[in-house]
């Protein structure tokens, strides 16, 4: 069954990010655009890479937040410092999806497990973006080299 005609409540299991994991903030590529940088200034500030080209426009430049580094709005208690705020490629990473899932086994931790949808909005989309990157679709955050 496809995401777009799934009846909900889903039957799809939705995944939480366990608070002192950080993997995905200290091991992918995370580019951010204008909307994001309009949303968290601090990006601009905070970003190591910034691609501003003047012949474009502004809306058309990205800034990389995260790569070799890490991110540099994670905490030593590998909190988002900008969690409210945080880029969108941050919002739409799946927990528990395919890359998440390579990035704990590389750390050896356990995959994550799944929950009862407790029947939000925010539920559903979790369960849908998982279950969409489960199935061949390419997240839009590539693990860093």
């Amino acid at each position: 069954m496809s995401t777009s005609t799934r009846k909900w409540p889903t039957p799809l299991p939705v995944f939480r990010c366990p608070p002192d994991c950080g993997l995905c903030c200290q091991e992918l590529i995370v580019e951010c655009d204008a909307i994001d940088v309009l949303r968290e200034p601090r990006i601009q500030e905070m970003s190591p890479l910034k691609k501003n080209d003047h012949s474009l426009p502004v809306i058309d430049n990205c800034w990389v937040l995260a790569g070799a580094e890490g991110c540099p709005f994670l905490d030593h208690k590998k909190r988002c410092g900008i969690y409210t705020t945080r880029p969108a490629t941050c919002v739409g990473f799946p927990a528990g999806g395919k890359k998440c899932t390579q990035l704990r086994n590389r750390a050896r931790l356990p995959p994550l497990q799944g929950t009862v949808a407790d029947g939000s909005m925010s539920d559903r989309l979790t369960a849908e973006l998982t279950d969409y990157d489960d199935h061949g679709v390419e997240a839009p955050i590539d693990v860093a080299p």
